[in-house]
């Protein structure tokens, strides 16, 4: 990777596995599709539940958040059966769906925000409030690091299993054989009532995720850490 240094950023860098995932796609219904990435949803929730809060308290408190992520590890995809309740006809009805899951995976998250809720979530990550999962309520986490580092923006010709934002298809080349580009809208905020309950999500932006590595056609200004290079979302 060659670049040349730019600007710099501080950063709580988060690093974490789990057996199985499942980030539900939004459109999903007989099938359920997971994403490949966590939403920004899934992060923000994840990090409430370390803190303690209830969903409306920490969307208020990371308003602001940046969110960069890095897949480092899938052993692959598997589908399950979930039983489901369903409103037909005012009637209460059950109904087996697919549910897509991922297993073995492990993670690396960049946070960005104020010094003081950096450290606020560095302690809260080391010492959780309640369980975190990722997805569903038995897809736990396991938690291996949490560090304060420094991100440097610098133009960068190789990236690899990341978010970046838009369509970015034409821009990219593949450099390995199964290497995958997934275009997706994905949940970025959560959408909540004048009650404070949960009525929906946002998901209108287009993001380009990326399954191994590719070469950009002409150098992008991307946020690096180490070997790694990403957006804030």
């Amino acid at each position: 990777m060659r670049y040349t240094r730019c600007q710099k950023m501080k950063a709580l860098r988060v690093e974490f596995c789990a057996q199985t995932a499942s980030f539900r796609h939004w459109d999903g219904h007989l099938l359920q599709r997971t994403y490949l990435f966590p939403p920004k949803t899934t992060v923000v929730g994840m990090l409430g539940a370390a803190m303690g809060l209830e969903l409306r308290e920490v969307w208020e408190l990371l308003e602001n958040i940046k969110v960069g992520m890095v897949l480092k590890r899938i052993g692959g995809f598997g589908r399950d059966l979930w039983k489901i309740l369903k409103l037909k006809s005012g009637q209460i009805q059950r109904a087996v769906v697919l549910r897509e899951f991922l297993f073995d995976v492990r993670y690396t998250l960049y946070l960005v925000d104020t010094d003081e809720l950096l450290e606020r979530l560095e302690t809260a990550l080391n010492m959780p409030r309640y369980p975190l999962t990722l997805g569903n309520s038995n897809d736990l986490v396991t938690f291996l690091k949490a560090e304060t580092v420094n991100l440097y923006e610098m133009p960068v010709e190789v990236v690899e299993s990341t978010v970046l934002k838009g369509d970015l298809r034409s821009l990219l080349k593949p450099l390995q054989k199964h290497c995958e580009i997934f275009v997706d809208t994905l949940p970025t905020r959560n959408v909540f009532n004048k009650m404070g309950g949960r009525v929906g999500t946002e998901h209108t932006k287009p993001f380009t995720c990326l399954f191994g590595r590719f070469e950009f056609q002409a150098p992008k200004k991307l946020w690096v850490y180490g070997g790694d290079a990403f957006e804030l979302l």
